[in-house]
């Protein structure tokens, strides 16, 4: 097992382990999605939901970009991941991207996760984790899939210093992630409870941020938004 997928498999049983005591509950994290040259594009929604030791993420997500007044690109996601004990055991994803529809669906098999997409069927190792913002908790080398597209990446993770970021207007003590992958890269940047409050992608050189819409304060619901670990 890689050094990322043990972090990711440590930090979810901890998550799971806090979260035995309260009874299941649906919690739902907001991003805004702006791009340098449209701006304000689209929005991210994740929806959480945690029961015994199996953790399910549904999301969503919408892009319209805009030109002169007319939606020239449009974007319709969404999906669910299941983890148990910490481990990726289910994805699915279905998306209209700008008229082409895509599937994408995945599952554990052994010690392999088998995925099948528009490309093909290929298997990742049992570890593989989705190409999402908040698995991000340490530096190293690990094995990802991307949800919408099914493609399997390799990664590699630098960074984690300590910087000053304004969400919302509000100053924010983050740790910096720079996650470079095989055809995309990623900037994570996660709170002080480990919370990614912005992050950015940049792929086939199209740059987005994502900037968390859930109030950036102390609010003990915010701060500790229940993504799987």
């Amino acid at each position: 097992m890689n050094r990322i997928a043990k972090v990711g498999c440590a930090v979810a049983l901890l998550l799971l382990m806090a979260c035995e005591s309260a009874s299941s509950a649906e919690r739902s994290v907001v991003y805004v999605m702006k791009h340098p040259t449209y701006g304000n594009i689209g929005i991210l929604v994740a929806n959480i939901d945690q029961s015994g030791d199996v953790t399910r993420v549904a999301f969503h997500r919408h892009i319209a970009v805009k030109a002169l007044g007319l939606v020239v690109y449009r974007q319709d996601a969404e999906g669910v991941e299941v983890f148990r004990g910490g481990r990726l055991i289910s994805l699915e994803s279905s998306a209209d991207d700008n008229g082409k529809h895509l599937e994408v669906h995945g599952a554990a098999r052994g010690e392999q996760f088998i995925i099948s997409s528009p490309s093909g069927t290929r298997a990742a190792p049992a570890e593989v984790i989705p190409a999402d913002p908040w698995f991000i908790r340490h530096t190293g080398e690990g094995t990802l899939v991307t949800p919408m597209t099914g493609k399997i990446l390799n990664m590699r993770v630098s960074g984690g210093d300590e910087v000053n970021i304004a969400i919302q207007n509000i100053h924010v003590q983050a740790r910096h992630f720079i996650v470079a992958a095989t055809d995309r890269q990623q900037e994570v940047w996660l709170d002080q409870d480990d919370v990614p409050v912005m992050f950015r992608t940049v792929e086939d050189g199209n740059q987005v941020d994502f900037i968390l819409k859930t109030p950036a304060t102390d609010d003990a619901t915010t701060r500790t938004a229940n993504f799987p670990q």
